[in-house]
C-alpha cells in the first residue's frame, strides 16, 4: 500500500492553521504579560499610597501629647525621611528606617495602617514575581514579547515585628487547644463582602 499523497492544498492549509495556534499563542501570552505589567504598576500605587498614610499617620501619633519629645522626634524624623524619599533604593531604606523606629517606639493607633502597608507589599511582592515569572519563558525571550518595558523590582523593606501571639489555653473539657476562630486575622473589607 502506498502512503496517500498530500496535494499543495492540504499542506499550505496544515501551515496555515499552525501559524494561526502560534500566532494565538503568542497573542495570549503577550497579552498575560501586558496585564501581569498592568498588575505590578496597579499594586505599586497602592503600597505606594500604604506608605504615604502611613508616614502620615506615623506623624499624627508621634505628635500627640502624651508622647515623650524623644519618640516624637525620632518618629516625625523618620516619617519625614520616608516622604522625602525619591529614588526606589532611598525609599526602601528610609521606609525600613520608619519600620524599626516604630518597632521602638511602639506608639498606639498605627495598628491598622502598619498591616495595610504589609499586606500591600505582599501583593505587589506576588505580582513582581509573578510578572518576572512570565519574563523569564523561553518564548518571551525569543519572541521579544516584554518590548521595552523593563523588569519589575520587588520592594524589600523591614517589617514591624508581629506582635508575639498569646499563649494557648486549654480547655480542659477535652484537654485540647480550642480551634482558631474563622474571624480571626486581619480582615479585608472588599474581599469579605456578600456577592451580588
Amino acid at each position: 500500500m502506498n502512503p496517500p499523497e498530500l496535494n499543495p492544498l492540504e499542506i499550505l492549509g496544515a501551515v496555515v492553521l499552525v501559524l494561526l495556534a502560534l500566532g494565538w499563542r503568542l497573542s495570549w501570552l503577550a497579552t498575560r504579560l501586558d496585564r501581569a505589567h498592568a498588575r505590578t504598576e496597579r499594586t505599586w500605587a497602592v503600597l505606594d499610597a500604604a506608605l504615604v498614610r502611613r508616614a502620615q499617620r506615623s506623624i499624627e501619633a508621634a505628635t500627640a501629647p502624651e508622647i515623650d519629645p524623644a519618640s516624637t522626634l525620632l518618629v516625625c524624623d523618620a516619617a519625614v525621611g520616608a516622604l522625602e524619599a525619591d529614588r526606589r533604593d532611598t525609599r526602601e531604606a528610609a521606609e525600613s528606617t520608619l519600620s524599626q523606629v516604630l518597632a521602638a517606639a511602639a506608639l498606639p493607633g498605627l495598628d491598622r495602617a502598619v498591616e495595610n502597608v504589609t499586606i500591600a507589599r505582599r501583593i505587589h511582592n506576588d505580582a513582581v514575581a509573578t510578572a518576572r515569572a512570565l519574563r523569564r519563558r523561553r518564548t518571551v525571550a525569543l519572541f521579544r514579547l516584554s518590548g521595552h518595558a523593563s523588569e519589575p523590582d520587588p520592594f524589600e523593606m523591614a517589617d514591624l515585628p508581629s506582635a508575639p501571639a498569646p499563649a494557648a489555653s486549654i480547655d480542659p473539657s477535652t484537654g485540647r487547644q480550642p480551634s482558631p476562630s474563622v474571624q480571626e486575622g486581619p480582615r479585608l473589607e472588599r474581599w469579605n463582602r456578600p456577592a451580588r
